[in-house]
């Protein structure tokens, strides 16, 4: 069993592991606003580490959520569109890195967006899904 929160050095020594991986796979939930604040990562390391993983041939998820969206909150900043607007910039931005997750994953627990429905509303979570998954997942070969 993976252990659920790993920095640089852990990701290392887990790498280093390889009975570690046997039955696994790897599903990162990334503070996603810390690389536009801190820069602590970025979105290369992220596909490092999904590198990692195809080298172990361990599916890759990766979750996608608006991390930005409190913090935007707590400015007075945020809508509907922040969930959006965060979510899809966060797919462009793995995309620009040639990042290709196995697995994607969009969920919110930041109370937003407003409305899960319909699909073809701005703004809805089942819109984000929809326009996500429509210009982000690649068909399995």
């Amino acid at each position: 069993m993976m252990p659920p929160f790993l920095e640089g050095r852990g990701l290392r020594e887990l790498f280093a592991q390889p009975d570690q991986w046997r039955d696994t796979r790897a599903r990162l939930d990334v503070d996603w606003a810390s690389f536009v604040v801190c820069e602590p990562c970025s979105w290369r390391d992220v596909k490092m580490i999904e590198r990692e993983c195809r080298k172990r041939k361990l599916p890759f998820g990766l979750i996608y959520w608006a991390a930005d969206l409190p913090a935007m909150r707590r400015k007075g900043l945020s809508d509907d569109a922040t969930w959006y607007t965060g979510v899809m910039q966060q797919g462009y931005d793995y995309a620009f890195v040639d990042g290709a997750p196995d697995q994607v994953i969009l969920e919110s627990w930041v109370q937003a967006p407003e409305r899960m429905l319909p699909e073809a509303a701005e703004f809805t979570f089942t819109r984000s899904v929809r326009d996500f998954t429509q210009k982000f997942v690649r068909p399995e070969r």
